[in-house]
């Protein structure tokens, strides 16, 4: 069987859990072949003597495509530490099914879990759908999807002395555009948006951009080089509001 084109895209799928190294802008971008396909993709880093440090990630797809119907898992973890402390930590489970209606339309509905102990995310379940539209095709080099749904959450926290409430449940709206440019025959430029107010108070919002270069070395191995910036207009008590990271990874498909 031949395996489709993944896209190893630290990102995010309808909500932030850390610099990824899959995503779903693979499902969005290339249609994959009939019957089951995946890939799995790994990042690993390490240093001693001077300076100790370590940098590990490893995740896996899984695709089953049965004529108008595809059914995706992704699973993915990070971890990194400096000198003996953590500085990544996060991980995350995913499960989406497509339906492609005609005329460049697809309905979609999802179940996601994830965890981020750097920003105190202990746990984040999610159920959402929604619907996506092709705005352009696959020619000249350029390729264009935009979604629009929502999904419930329910998150809880980290105790901290200056947070009182470590468990809340709210409906989001979620907006997303995916692009992906074809430099050159071998060459990929892809990038995704993804905007996430909460309904209650749309001033409470969530902004994560992924940017991904990927580099084929065989039909089944390529080099991804992405980078990932997250936002959080409101987050947590003691963590940042933006974060900015850069990762690399190899993918083997089969």
């Amino acid at each position: 069987m031949r395996c489709h084109r993944l896209l190893a895209l630290l990102g995010l799928f309808v909500c932030g859990n850390g610099h990824a190294i899959v995503s779903m802008q693979d499902v969005h971008l290339v249609k994959p072949d009939e019957g089951i396909s995946g890939s799995v993709a790994v990042d690993l880093a390490a240093t001693q003597g001077n300076s100790r440090r370590t940098d590990h990630a490893a995740g896996m797809q899984l695709h089953w495509l049965h004529g108008l119907q595809q059914n995706i898992l992704l699973i993915d973890y990070a971890y990194g530490a400096a000198s003996g402390v953590t500085n990544t930590d996060n991980g995350f489970t995913h499960l989406r099914h497509i339906q492609n209606l005609g005329n460049d339309w697809a309905a979609e509905a999802y179940l996601q879990a994830s965890r981020n102990s750097l920003s105190r995310l202990k746990f984040r379940g999610l159920a959402g759908g929604g619907g996506r539209k092709q705005l352009l095709p696959a020619m000249q080099g350029v390729t264009l999807f935009a979604g629009i749904g929502a999904f419930f959450a329910r998150e809880r926290l980290q105790a901290d002395g200056a947070t009182t409430r470590t468990l809340s449940e709210d409906w989001w709206g979620n907006v997303y555009f995916i692009v992906k440019l074809q430099l050159t025959p071998r060459l990929e430029l892809s990038n995704s948006l993804y905007y996430q107010p909460r309904a209650a108070d749309s001033a409470d919002y969530r902004l994560s951009d992924r940017l991904l270069l990927s580099v084929p070395i065989t039909e089944s191995v390529k080099v991804t080089l992405s980078m990932a910036l997250d936002h959080d207009s409101r987050p947590p008590a003691a963590v940042k509001r933006t974060d900015l990271s850069y990762k690399s990874a190899l993918v083997l498909r089969f």
